[in-house]
């Protein structure tokens, strides 16, 4: 029995196949094997990932039925443990497998960070860190931050959720779905890798033609989830509110109107709604054109220009997008400018969202020192190899201190921390540039 086997679900995905096996191909860890699930393709996928001619990979053929049930075909198929569910397009690095079935010990679920890399697999600078507080039952009610690659799941752990592994009628969000029934029933996460280890390839406009079947499918997901009437209802809304942040960004306002009309009561909108709003369409926005978050600086005002057209009869939500920081910097300038600007005081990340998380692994990877905050009692820092960083409470802090305030909804926050030297990442950057130009 191998250690790790990868079902990789295929639909006339000739021309990227050979690729993602390649991945595979070159793991430090070598006891592995791959299910490539030919889900009725005609331009002969299966018969390209047996060309690659290692033994390791085998194909399970059968007509069209849908990414759901291919993943299930395959996870019948297994003779492994864990699994991973892998995109016939996406990548993982070499140290994937050593990294994933180390972290999954003694538990029923692994994730990883994971990288947004452009449509040839080019690092576009955009990394996202889910953190363990994302993997609650609470906060998955809210949406999915994992990547379906980035995740190892047990078998014996899978078994706590009766029926099929994936919902096969569900067009999309059958990986959110899962991971939802899975955690309700007890499956055990384990601390989530930090290092960015899978790669989700983007296609430039590939996300405006789904977008309104994912918001439609993602309230039918958060209404079967196992939760308080509340919570649902809270999540739904939420849900919306991502979907027209998202519909903003391809400027698709016959979506905005529709989303807008199920939601209702938008004339007012919270701090925190505004943020989701604002968060979902800078997330759109980059997603759309394949760009990282520091990459619309040459976009700004056709992206301006776009949001405001789809919003154009929503005041409401137009004020809240306007403060979209449109071509924000990249992390690892953030936290090149933090340690410049941060002096003998010492350095705060102040929120271990994806945000912090972020930014924390950046500042790990240029070696500096700093502390973190957090109003959750519950949030823990990332695990980060070389990463020195210790909490510290919000009354300890001190003026000779930067503290960078990484959530998005972050006014509130600066309002509390009056005195002290706290910015956002974007302020950090035009601060540490403005000395340099001084």
């Amino acid at each position: 029995m191998t250690a790790l086997c990868f079902v990789v679900p295929a639909f006339n995905a000739r021309a990227t196949i050979g690729t993602t096996l390649r991945s595979l191909l070159a793991q430090t860890r070598g006891d592995w094997s791959a299910i490539v699930v030919d889900d009725g393709s005609g331009d002969g996928t299966g018969d390209a990932a047996l060309a690659l001619g290692d033994r390791r990979i085998g194909v399970v053929r059968q007509a069209n039925a849908g990414l759901g049930a291919a993943r299930n075909a395959g996870w019948d198929a297994a003779r492994a443990d864990a699994v991973c569910f892998l995109d016939a397009d996406d990548t993982v690095a070499p140290a994937f497998a050593a990294r994933m079935l180390a972290a999954l010990d003694g538990h029923d679920l692994a994730a990883c960070a994971y990288a947004m890399v452009g449509p040839d697999l080019e690092d576009v600078g955009w990394v996202i860190h889910p953190g363990e507080h994302d993997l609650t039952a609470a906060r998955l009610l809210r949406h999915n931050p994992l990547a379906v690659g980035g995740v190892v799941v047990r078998r014996s752990g899978a078994g706590r959720a009766a029926g099929p592994l994936f919902d096969p009628a569900l067009p999309v969000h059958e990986d959110w779905e899962c991971w939802l029934r899975l955690t309700a029933a007890g499956a055990r996460w384990a601390p989530v890798v930090q290092e960015p280890l899978f790669h989700y390839r983007m296609r430039p406009g590939s996300m405006s033609d789904a977008l309104r079947t994912m918001w439609l499918v993602g309230l039918r997901v958060i209404d079967r989830a196992s939760a308080a009437p509340g919570l649902r209802a809270r999540a739904a809304r939420e849900w919306t509110l991502r979907s027209i942040g998202r519909a903003a960004a391809c400027g698709d306002a016959a979506l905005v109107r529709e989303c807008a009309g199920s939601a209702g009561g938008l004339d007012n909108l919270s701090a925190e709604e505004a943020a989701v709003l604002r968060g979902a369409a800078a997330w759109g926005l980059c997603r759309q054109e394949g760009v990282g978050p520091g990459g619309g600086a040459d976009r700004r005002r056709a992206w301006r220009g776009r949001i405001t057209g789809a919003c154009a009869e929503y005041p409401a939500l137009r004020g809240a997008l306007r403060e979209l920081d449109f071509a924000g910097p990249s992390w690892r300038e953030v936290a090149g400018a933090a340690a410049e600007l941060a002096g003998t005081g010492g350095l705060v990340v102040y929120g271990m969202g994806r945000n912090g998380r972020a930014l924390a692994q950046e500042l790990a990877a240029l070696g500096i020192a700093f502390a973190w905050c957090d109003d959750d009692a519950k949030a823990a820092a990332p695990i980060i190899p070389g990463l020195r960083a210790v909490r510290v409470a919000r009354a300890s802090m001190t003026g000779d201190q930067l503290v960078i305030v990484t959530p998005d909804h972050a006014a509130p926050i600066l309002a509390a921390l009056t005195g002290l030297r706290a910015l956002t990442p974007p302020r950090v950057v035009a601060a540490a540039r403005a000395t340099v130009a001084a």
